[in-house]
């Protein structure tokens, strides 16, 4: 059922995908951050061997590797070696290029909002919460999200409008998707789910498309490099956990997915008595795990040291969390007893709520907070589907809702800006002292640390490469150095001279072990981000001694 006033829905889809776009533009100037420079590193060598994405080492997290090990398909590379070829690089280049993708993507909500008699001006302004407005960064999670959602729009128009254009051009996008990161694989399932519950035999192409596409590439690649490049995916590690880790594994993505829509509390609390018991429910069970069992760090399992905010923190997460997965359990079934016409939508938007988040949880080599952002959108829509049309109190409520998770989606994407900014500012300072001349101070660590610090001229330590000169210093950040691996022989030689922390305005914390925050990986930390005024980076400098049975080669 679609808004019985289009025309004023269009136009507040349409401020609302404008308001998007400028809260974008403040983050333009973000320094390349977390992945970013690998990626870069990627771009560059289609520049230089386009025929050739994988054919060099790259160095990263564990030293240097044959890029052909990297899980990601070279679409996005190619992309944004044709921006660098015509315009220089820069980070506001790279986010630059993104905004016609954060525009579709924003599109994709409006249609796929009004599809689902959700107000599609709200449908669009989840993209200001902590799920997706933190990470703008120049990675593969904008471009594949955008890609694959306005392919699940053109899909769902093209089933139910029977149009075969609409459908070749959905197939299109998932395989674009797909050939920018495998992670897009999470919506064939949901695509499959929409074709057996609306669709006929002919509305198929839509997946066989990039099915296609996908073998094309496997044998393209195999052809190249010797291997199916999508084998590199299941090669990485991912595998399912054992039986006893599933219910950990699912409250760590309840917490994730409660700090990805932290203003769904709002709605549940507003909405119907379902909801509300839902909702109590979901706290009582949150308060009870916090009590009998604390929350780990999902990949080292050691227990953080959670502030009593943070441990609040993360119990109102996971209630907000477990909540919207029983809602989404609940919606269909209640709407099937209620025999309300839009049944088999609340029953679709279910199943891709959960499909999303198993596979997200368990299919990827870790959790992170882009990990449960495909599974948040259905359950935003899910929330307000028909909440915004009628009722002043509900739509109050979905306003209260929009409003606590832009509120905290502009926090974090502050912070995490401040934390990004730290590693050019820090480079720089080491290169103007000038001891880089004399090859004293040497850096290690990757993220945006390891791009500045090169561009600086400061040399470099590589795994199982020539260490730093003895009584040199290795200068390595707390947070971009994890794990910070050595060779036991240099470390054995590494003495702490002193280090130089990192203040930061904003209290919240992304990646920050003491904190106990991981939005980009959850070994970090349980917390999608976390409040703490701890330093966000301190850099440990090491001088590199001689020991006592080892030579003196000046003598």
């Amino acid at each position: 059922m679609l808004p019985a006033q289009p025309e004023r829905d269009w136009a507040r889809a349409g401020w609302a995908v404008a308001a998007v776009l400028i809260a974008t533009l403040p983050f333009l100037g973000k320094p390349l951050h977390i992945d970013d420079p690998a990626d870069l590193a990627y771009a560059r060598q289609v520049l230089r061997e386009p025929g050739d994405p994988y054919g060099f080492l790259l160095d990263w997290d564990e030293g240097p590797a044959p890029a052909f090990r990297n899980y990601h398909p070279p679409l996005k590379y190619y992309f944004q070696a044709l921006v660098l070829l015509v315009l220089p690089c820069s980070a506001v280049v790279l986010h630059a290029a993104t905004i016609p993708l954060v525009a579709a993507t924003a599109w994709a909500l409006v249609r796929i909002g009004r599809r689902f008699d959700c107000p599609p001006q709200l449908a669009v302004l989840w993209l200001l919460g902590p799920g997706y407005l933190p990470g703008q960064n120049a990675m593969l999670d904008v471009p594949t999200m955008a890609l694959a959602l306005v392919g699940t729009a053109l899909v769902i128009e093209g089933t139910d409008r029977d149009r075969m254009g609409t459908l070749t051009a959905a197939g299109i996008a998932l395989a674009a998707a797909l050939l920018t990161k495998y992670a897009a694989l999470v919506y064939v399932p949901v695509w499959a789910l929409y074709l057996l519950l609306r669709g006929r035999a002919r509305h198929w192409v839509a997946l066989a498309i990039p099915a296609v596409v996908l073998v094309l590439w496997g044998a393209l690649s195999a052809a190249a490099y010797g291997s199916a490049h999508p084998r590199v995916l299941f090669a990485s590690g991912v595998s399912l956990p054992a039986a006893r880790s599933l219910a950990s594994r699912l409250l760590s993505a309840a917490v994730f997915l409660g700090g990805a829509m932290p203003g769904a509390w709002v709605v549940l609390a507003a909405r119907g008595r379902a909801r509300r018991v839902i909702l109590g429910g979901s706290i009582a069970a949150a308060l009870t795990v916090a009590v009998l069992s604390p929350p780990l760090r999902r990949v080292t399992a050691e227990p953080p040291e959670l502030t009593p905010i943070n441990l609040g923190w993360w119990g109102a997460l996971a209630a907000t969390g477990i909540a919207l997965g029983a809602w989404s359990l609940a919606a269909p079934i209640l709407a099937a007893r209620s025999e309300t016409p839009g049944a088999r939508d609340e029953l679709f938007l279910s199943g891709w709520f959960w499909s999303a988040l198993v596979i997200g949880s368990f299919g990827a080599p870790f959790l992170a907070m882009r990990r449960v952002v495909e599974a948040a959108l259905p359950a935003w829509v899910l929330l307000l589907r028909r909440g915004g049309v009628g009722a002043r109190a509900c739509s109050v409520a979905c306003w209260g809702a929009v409003v606590v998770n832009t509120a905290l989606g502009l926090a974090v994407a502050a912070a995490d800006y401040e934390w990004a900014l730290v590693y050019p500012r820090f480079a720089r300072e080491l290169a103007a002292i000038g001891p880089a001349a004399t090859g004293r101070v040497w850096c290690y660590g990757y993220w945006g640390w390891s791009y500045y610090t090169e561009r600086e001229g400061l040399p470099r330590y590589v795994l199982d490469g020539d260490p730093p000169p003895h009584g040199g210093l290795l200068v390595i950040p707390e947070e971009a150095a994890k794990p910070a691996r050595l060779p036991p022989e240099l470390a054995h030689e590494l003495r702490r001279a002193y280090d130089r922390p990192f203040p930061q305005r904003i209290p919240i914390r992304l990646m920050h072990y003491q904190a106990g925050a991981g939005y980009y990986a959850a070994a970090w930390g349980p917390l999608p981000y976390a409040w703490s005024f701890l330093p966000c980076e301190v850099f440990h400098f090491y001088e590199r001694v001689r020991t006592a049975d080892e030579p003196d080669e000046t003598r």
